[in-house]
């Protein structure tokens, strides 16, 4: 028993066809309540339900296959799959591994608060410390340290598993990440004790009343109730009253005033935007003049080659020849750097055969 820690934690399965999540926040989504501990609410109140995306579909698939299901992937998606176990060596040392379990953070009078389900983790039997990996495909993240997901998962299995006084080692594994393919940090028993405290105290806040609504871009980027969140509509509105008048009239002190708050004001628009574009095309799949003015359009196709050594060897049967063909194909240099294995490498063999281009510059803050 880790004396040093408040709740309990169980593990809890769902039954088919129940939101796992039992309609509680979850390790991915207590920044957002941290942020904004009002936006728990405010999401259960919308009716927005969550859409899937060809990348989130991608992503679903590479996770069964590391789960063990017997899933057909893309070449594309099993190189990705394969990176992800090549990076694993945080494990090596695991005498036993525990796979796709999701915990529950239970406080002391045995309400649940929330929940997390942990890609991979085990114990270490050289160090004796929890280790943890966290699967990614796309973008990934730029690191572990503070990372409120890495931290949730790390207090639910260490809390569960781990040995008192060691510490936890938690690892992102993104093979297609500009961040690195692997971020790895540690947590010391200290360190999520005072986590622990943290989400605690914003967790109490989104249970008030009347919890406070904290609109930003982090907090209402993934919100399903920015739509209809009064504070969110309130920013925009207010932001929109700068007046007319163009920058170059102001003072040095209100040009910064009203980039800040039009910025910020740009954000939770497109967010609110982007809700209820996903409620509109929900209306109209079902009935298309449910929206008198507005139609729904027919996604465009998209078709791409799968198996570049099949289309190869059509083309030399054709009689293509082998400069006009690969004059026809293209691959980013993120993903030669991924074959490769080496970023080096890829630039000292291919000196000469890469071009680069710069996109127009972009205003930033400073």
């Amino acid at each position: 028993m880790l004396n040093n820690f408040k709740g309990k934690i169980t593990i809890g399965e769902a039954e088919p066809g129940v939101d796992e999540r039992g309609g509680l926040p979850s390790a991915s989504g207590l920044s957002r309540v941290a942020a904004c501990p009002g936006s728990f609410q405010m999401e259960s109140k919308s009716e927005v339900t969550d859409t899937s995306s060809p990348a989130a579909e991608r992503g679903t698939r590479v996770h069964g296959v590391m789960e063990g299901l017997d899933i057909e992937l893309s070449p594309d998606e099993e190189l990705v799959a394969k990176e992800m176990m090549d990076y694993d060596t945080v494990l090596l040392d695991c005498a036993e591994l525990i796979r796709e379990v999701r915990m529950w953070y239970e406080w002391t009078d045995g309400e649940r608060m929330f929940s997390g389900k942990i890609d991979v983790g085990g114990i270490d039997k050289v160090t004796g410390n929890t280790v943890l990996v966290n699967y990614k495909t796309g973008q990934g993240q730029e690191k572990v340290e503070g990372n409120w997901q890495a931290m949730a998962e790390s207090l639910l299995f260490h809390r569960l598993f781990g040995n008192e006084g060691k510490s936890v080692v938690y690892s992102f594994n993104q093979p297609e990440s500009p961040h690195g393919k692997v971020k790895t940090g540690t947590f010391t028993e200290e360190d999520l004790a005072a986590f622990e405290k943290k989400i605690l105290s914003a967790l109490h806040q989104s249970k008030a009343d009347n919890p406070p609504l904290m609109p930003s871009e982090s907090a209402c980027r993934w919100c399903k109730g920015a739509s209809i969140c009064p504070a969110a509509n309130w920013r925009v509105e207010d932001a929109s009253n700068d007046g007319s008048k163009p920058l170059s009239k102001m003072s040095t002190e209100n040009r910064s005033a009203v980039l800040t708050r039009q910025e910020a004001a740009f954000t939770l628009a497109k967010s609110i935007w982007d809700q209820r574009k996903a409620e509109a095309r929900t209306l109209l799949e079902k009935n298309s003049g449910g929206i008198p003015g507005w139609g729904l359009r027919q996604g465009r196709t998209i078709t791409k080659v799968n198996d570049v050594l099949r289309a190869y060897r059509a083309a030399m049967e054709k009689g293509i020849s082998e400069e006009d063909f690969f004059g026809s194909c293209s691959i980013s240099l993120t993903k030669l750097k991924g074959l490769f294995g080496d970023s080096k490498m890829v630039e000292d063999k291919l000196d000469g055969a890469i071009s680069t281009s710069r996109t127009m510059g972009s205003i930033i803050k400073k």
